[in-house]
Parts: C-alpha cells; structure tokens; sequence
C-alpha cells in the first residue's frame, strides 16, 4: 500500500482475474483503510474501495513506490502514456521492466537504447518488439551484453545479425549462429 498525499487514501496493485475468467487483470485500488492481512504479503482493506480508472494513472505515478510502478511497467496492458511516463523514472529497475514490456512504444524503446544504464539497454535489445532501426542502434552498443542479446533476439534484421557475425565477441558470433533468423549466407 503507498499512501497518497492529500486524500488520505492508499493505493495498492492487485494482479487477479477478471469476473468473466478471461485472464489477469491489472488494477490500481484505492482504500481509506490498509490493514495487513495475515497471510505474508496479503493486505486487506476495509472502507471504501474503488478501482483507479486507466486513465487516472498518470497523475498518481509520482506517488507510488518502486514495487508497484514496476508491476506497472511489466503488464502489457498499460497505457502508452503511462509507459512512456515510467520510462523516465529516476530508477533503473523500472525502466528495465518499461524496457522488457513487449507492448511499450517504439519510440519510447528508441529512447530507452540511448540509456546510461547497461541493463536497460539489454532489455531494449532482447524486446521482440523493438523496431529494427533501434536493434541496428543497439547492435554497435560499446557493451558486449547489448549486442550479445541483439545478436539473440530473433526479431533482429539479418543485415544487422551479418554485421554482429563479424564482431570482435565471441559469445556475440556464437549467439547470432544461434539465431534462427540468421542467413545460411551469414552462416
């Protein structure tokens, strides 16, 4: 639960099904009155519950904890904005899980290939759903773990796997033997 200023509500995520069974759902709670369950990692909330529409999401990012916004991040089913939003945070852990969402914006994983932190950049270049132009970026990356998980990723161009088969690292060659999307000519 995180508190938010100004309301005296409490925000929690729950990761359920939805009522017709038709897979998980996540959703953003609000509560006037957290207690612990006794269950280990439970909560329950007593008062008035209310889910936090989608689109109510942006303007409460600034105040949730870490935990939550990168259970944000990783579900698919998150806003465009708000992702794009999560990109910037000032923690690196939630920019990988931005980084890893297969349904993060193109552009926003552009953005996320330029980040100062390694990690992040490996998430971009193991995303199926990063555009090619970007694996091409991230494929002369000065850190051997990028271009390692570009060569790896199936997604990427066979121009862009027949450059990373002449790399200087070998796990990078081993991996763009590896990959399935690689030419027989590049073999």
């Amino acid at each position: 639960w995180v508190s938010v200023d100004g309301n005296g509500a409490y925000v929690a995520l729950t990761n359920g099904l939805t009522s017709g069974g038709s897979g998980p759902v996540l959703t953003l709670l609000e509560c006037e009155r957290p207690t612990q369950a006794s269950a280990p990692g439970g909560v329950t909330c007593f008062g008035r519950v209310r889910r936090i529409a989608k689109n109510e999401w942006l303007k409460l990012l600034p105040e949730l904890n870490t935990y939550i916004k990168t259970q944000v991040a990783l579900w698919v089913g998150t806003p465009a904005k708000v992702l794009a939003v999560l990109a910037t945070d000032k923690d690196w852990s939630v920019r990988c899980w931005v980084a890893r969402n297969t349904s993060t914006p193109a552009k926003v994983l552009a953005g996320l290939a330029t980040d100062e932190n390694a990690s992040v950049r490996y998430y971009v270049a193991q995303n199926t759903s990063t555009p090619a132009k970007t694996l091409a970026v991230l494929a002369t990356d000065k850190d051997a773990n990028v271009r390692y998980y570009v060569a790896q990723n199936t997604s990427t161009p066979a121009k862009v796997l027949a450059v990373l088969a002449t790399d200087e690292n070998a796990n990078v060659r081993y991996r763009v033997a590896g990959n399935t999307s690689t030419t027989a000519k590049t073999l």
